[in-house]
């Protein structure tokens, strides 16, 4: 359509370390912050200065991405081989995309939802149709992103649709695309947004699955349709916003972390202060090396922190002032304070309940269903609070209290 060959793009699968920044980077650009967009869109110069074009700024740029995506759009919306039906309150709604799909390869047909909060960057009506911009996008999506490559809903769907769609457009289009699937999708799966929904959606499923296989329906039919309505009533979707994530996130070989670039401009919400203790086995030390994690006691949190997504630059402390520490660690006492703590038992984002959700064996799997793996969940947690600004996690509710601070920090020689 664009003079290239239609390809879809090469990606990851959907997971929480790639997706958790996306979209806590998308709640950042909603925020209007000048910083926020001017760091952006000098990142957008740099990268693509031939699509910034003549945008002045980073609003200037906004708004053209979103006029290229809706042009782009309705080129596609022309080409669609389906029929379509367009419905306002929910009648044409799939209970799941295998429906959908058996609609468009059975029938050749779809169902569009026309309706919803107005999107202030594609609002605009075509004359021919009488439809929206965002309603010419959810069906181009739904067909060239969903239905033409078997891309299920849900959150690992929705990042394979994302890819496919995404090779349709051109690189400013696909940006503001990326904002409307990718982004949202980030936000909705992949933040504590819908973290508790999604723990209750889990056990429903499996609810239902477990009934089926026991033959039993009419019971399996039952927690579908609580399902339905646990999604329909208590889902949280993300703010509709014309936004641009940074570009790194617009492309398929994205794997995680936050632009160096933007990272002061994150500040960590509600963080807990501590009183820490350090052992060590050097006698004149004045500031914590989080370089040297590994070079004292080891144990079980090595193996955890050999896997590659983890965080293992830390100092280990005591919170409180212990008269000793564990044997094998030094006989040097410091004392500091962390004012940038994540409380696990607290746990006031939602992140450690994300983490352990995200890590809990599928209803599926042959051994341990439903299990979470806690080594996994507390990996998860840390590097998320990482990437929000956190300067360690704080355990308050174990044996002896203790905090891991990724950081160094001043201490001073304590009795």
């Amino acid at each position: 359509m664009f003079g290239h060959p239609y390809e879809p793009m090469t990606n990851s699968p959907s997971s929480l370390k790639k997706q958790a920044p996306i979209g806590q980077m998308f709640m950042l650009a909603t925020k209007n912050d000048p910083a926020y967009k001017q760091a952006v869109y000098e990142a957008y110069k740099r990268q693509m200065p031939e699509h910034v074009g003549d945008a002045k700024d980073y609003d200037e740029l906004v708004a053209k991405a979103y006029r290229h995506l809706n042009h782009e759009t309705q080129q596609q919306f022309d080409t669609l081989p389906v029929n379509m039906s367009f419905h306002r309150n929910g009648e044409g709604n799939y209970r799941s995309s295998n429906e959908m799909l058996r609609d468009v390869y059975k029938n050749g047909h779809l169902y569009v939802f026309q309706g919803g909060e107005p999107h202030l960057s594609m609002n605009n009506v075509d004359p021919r149709t009488g439809l929206n911009d965002t309603e010419m996008f959810r069906a181009v999506h739904d067909f060239y992103g969903h239905a033409l490559h078997g891309n299920q809903f849900g959150p690992k769907g929705e990042e394979q649709a994302w890819a496919a769609h995404s090779g349709m457009y051109t690189p400013l289009a696909q940006a503001a695309m990326t904002t409307e699937t990718r982004g949202q999708n980030s936000v909705v799966n992949y933040t504590p947004l819908n973290a508790h929904i999604k723990q209750q959606v889990r056990k429903l499923d499996e609810s239902a699955y477990h009934a089926a296989r026991r033959g039993d329906t009419a019971q399996a039919e039952r927690f579908m349709a609580l399902k339905k309505e646990l999604l329909d009533n208590g889902f949280t979707y993300g703010p509709q916003a014309s936004i641009l994530l940074p570009p790194e996130m617009n492309r398929g070989d994205y794997s995680g972390g936050i632009p160096a670039y933007l990272r002061h401009l994150i500040k960590p919400p509600n963080p807990a202060s501590a009183e820490l203790t350090h052992f060590s086995n050097e006698p004149d030390l004045t500031q914590t090396d989080p370089s040297k994690y590994g070079t004292g006691i080891k144990g079980a949190e090595a193996e955890r922190l050999s896997d590659p997504s983890a965080i293992k630059n830390r100092t280990y402390f005591y919170a409180g002032n212990p008269a000793k520490g564990e044997q094998g660690l030094g006989t040097h006492k410091y004392r500091t304070r962390a004012s940038d703590l994540y409380d696990v038992a607290s746990d006031p984002q939602g992140l450690h309940r994300l983490a352990i959700e995200h890590n809990v064996i599928p209803f599926t799997a042959k051994y341990n269903q439903g299990v979470a793996d806690p080594q996994g969940a507390f990996t998860d947690l840390e590097r998320m609070a990482h990437e929000q600004g956190y300067g360690g996690v704080l355990q308050r509710n174990t044996g002896m209290p203790m905090a891991a601070v990724f950081g160094s920090l001043p201490v001073r020689k304590a009795t």
